[in-house]
């Protein structure tokens, strides 16, 4: 007889099988992985469209992707039963000729890391293409929920919700990588870099769009300052790189208030 699955018992596996999977993102992103989006789904008993267990998905930026596959079609999918696996869901063979990572059902973030890692170095020697198995489908919902409870945040937060635990994940990731890059003393050197003029107007279009699109505090403003000093700088040569450097500017001034606040709380902490 098949197990019929309870809706609200597949709801609760499914919101906490999410967070596992954003803790995990949260952690890859800090290691310079590019993820788009997560996605989880099922299970459902539905017999339109049925879903034999709890699964899900983050998206990989095609660019970090090429860097795993050269081709940038890879993304790193998570199984209720089977556990991490590297796959592109368009090949026809999908999932089964897919690598495996094995190390358990909810293995740390830094293995998934490393399982990476290890693809990009050489696939041939990361995870399997054997599948593994470990635990049935339906089975054990509610042991797989207790176990994946250990990642939810708790009740009177805003990161009980997905989506703004991921978009608030990832606009601190990036606010500190596009810090980082503007660091004057690490960075302050002109490079010399030929571009059509329809290709900076991409460029600047997409600074826009960074500029009204959701993003965290701080990072909207970065946006705005390199788009206006990019601009500026147009056909001014590198007198106007050194003279609109509006962003490398403020990038300078937050790291000083940053290690000022940084010492402060070290002495008060003393």
């Amino acid at each position: 007889m098949e197990t019929v699955i309870d809706e609200d018992a597949s709801t609760v596996v499914t919101l906490y099988a999410e967070h596992y999977l954003i803790s995990v993102a949260e952690y890859l992103m800090t290691q310079g992985a590019a993820i788009s989006a997560v996605f989880c789904h099922g299970p459902e008993s539905d017999p339109e469209n049925p879903i034999p267990d709890v699964s899900g998905t983050l998206n990989l930026g095609s660019r970090f992707a090429r860097q795993l596959d050269g081709k940038g079609c890879l993304d790193l999918h998570w199984t209720g039963n089977s556990g991490w696996f590297l796959g592109n869901v368009e090949e026809r063979n999908f999932p089964t000729g897919s690598h495996w990572m094995g190390n358990g059902l909810l293995p740390e973030a830094n293995r998934v890391a490393s399982f990476l890692e290890a693809y990009r170095l050489d696939p041939a020697q990361a995870g399997s293409t054997e599948r593994p198995y470990y635990r049935a489908e339906k089975d054990g919902l509610p042991e797989l929920v207790e176990r994946l409870a250990a990642f939810v945040p708790p009740y009177g937060t805003g990161y009980r919700s997905p989506g703004f635990r991921f978009s608030a994940a990832r606009d601190d990731v990036y606010y500190r990588r596009v810090l980082a890059a503007l660091r004057p003393e690490i960075n302050d050197y002109l490079i010399d870099i030929s571009l059509h003029a329809g290709e900076l107007e991409v460029i600047l279009q997409a600074l826009e769009y960074a500029q009204v699109a959701p993003t965290g505090p701080g990072m909207s403003d970065f946006v705005e300052r390199l788009a206006s000093d990019l601009e500026a700088r147009r056909g001014g040569g590198r007198d106007a790189a050194l003279r609109h450097r509006s962003a490398l500017a403020e990038a300078a001034a937050r790291w000083r208030r940053m290690e000022k606040g940084r010492l402060i709380r070290n002495d008060a902490g003393a």
